[in-house]
């Protein structure tokens, strides 16, 4: 019948029209979307328009909208709302609470193998420094 198998929405695609009016009426789930987005820049000094927005569901439907907002300086900051209040997170400290994991392993890990690439290791370094900056040594401290 020209249905996707896979999609949980159940909804046809007729040359692609009806794949974008669904992604604007409920993002697909635990799939991340890309933005450019202007106004994003109005968050504060060094925002910019880019943005990556992923709708999560859990098992049980649960569903919560985690976004991505890069900075201009190579920072990333994880934007979370919880019980209607914005909590703007460096990216960093999440990636250090998550785990006993040392600047090096963060580092390696992110550049995937690929360390002759300049401007990815360089926004990498911005990263893993940032939380250096805010006096947190250990897992405990950044939890």
């Amino acid at each position: 019948m020209g249905e996707d198998p896979n999609e949980f929405g159940g909804y046809f695609i007729v040359n692609g029209n009806e794949k974008m009016i669904r992604m604007l009426i409920v993002q697909k789930r635990n799939y991340p979307v890309a933005f450019l987005r202007p106004s994003y820049t109005n968050r504060g000094p060094g925002y910019t328009e880019f943005a990556v927005q992923m709708r999560c569901v859990r098992e049980d439907l649960f569903a919560k909208t985690f976004t991505l907002h890069y900075i201009s300086d190579g920072n990333v900051f994880l934007r979370i709302l919880y019980k209607k209040q914005e909590f703007l997170c460096p990216i960093a400290i999440l990636l250090k609470a998550l785990g006993p994991f040392s600047d090096r392993e963060i580092y390696t890990r992110l550049m995937r193998g690929n360390f002759s690439d300049s401007d990815r290791s360089d926004k990498v370094e911005v990263l893993v420094r940032s939380g250096r900056s805010l006096g947190l040594y250990s897992q405990t401290q950044f939890l």
